[in-house]
C-alpha cells in the first residue's frame, strides 16, 4: 500500500480504501469480476453505449478535508480526511449484507492504513433509506462515513 502524504495524499487514500473494499467484500451479485465500485454512481444516458452495471453498486466518495489544522501539542498537528462510502440495491437484505462486510473489512484492516500513514480511522453507519420509483422498483441505500487523521 502507498503511503498517503503531500501531493498523492487524496488519490493514495481513495486507492488504499478501494483495496481493501474490493479484496475483501463479495459481490453478491456474483457478476464474475465486473466492475461494482464506484467513485461515482454510474453516469448511465440513454442513447449512448453504455449499460447499467446492476445491483448492487458501491460508491466511494473521492476523499476530501476542510482546510483547518488541529494542534494537539507542540509538533503534532493532523488534518481529517473523510469520504462517505454508500451501498445501493434492489435488494433490501443485500444492503445490510454489504454494508456489514464492508464495515468489517475497513474496521479489520487498520494496520494498513497506520502503514500508509492513515490514524484514528472512524467509521459512521447510518440507517437504510429507500427511494421508490414507482410501485415495482426500489433502490435501497445505506451510507457509512470514513474519517482518517492524517498527520501534517
Amino acid at each position: 500500500m502507498s503511503v498517503a502524504v503531500g501531493s498523492n495524499i487524496f488519490t493514495n487514500t481513495w486507492n488504499t480504501v478501494y483495496k481493501i473494499i474490493s479484496g475483501n467484500v463479495i459481490d453478491p451479485a456474483t457478476r464474475g469480476g465486473s466492475q461494482w465500485i464506484f467513485s461515482d454512481y454510474p453516469d448511465i444516458q440513454e442513447g449512448k453505449n453504455n449499460t447499467h452495471p446492476g445491483f448492487p453498486i458501491v460508491t466511494l466518495e473521492p476523499f476530501q478535508t476542510d482546510t483547518s489544522i488541529i494542534t494537539q501539542g507542540i509538533g503534532k498537528s493532523y488534518s481529517e480526511l473523510n469520504s462517505v462510502i454508500t451501498v445501493f440495491t434492489t435488494n433490501k437484505r443485500h444492503v445490510d449484507v454489504v454494508s456489514s462486510d464492508i464495515w468489517d473489512a475497513v474496521n479489520s484492516n487498520r494496520s494498513v492504513f497506520m502503514q500508509s500513514g492513515l490514524h484514528h480511522l472512524e467509521l459512521a453507519g447510518g440507517g437504510i433509506s429507500t427511494v421508490e420509483f414507482d410501485r415495482k422498483n426500489k433502490i435501497h441505500t445505506k451510507s457509512i462515513g470514513v474519517t482518517f487523521k492524517v498527520g501534517i
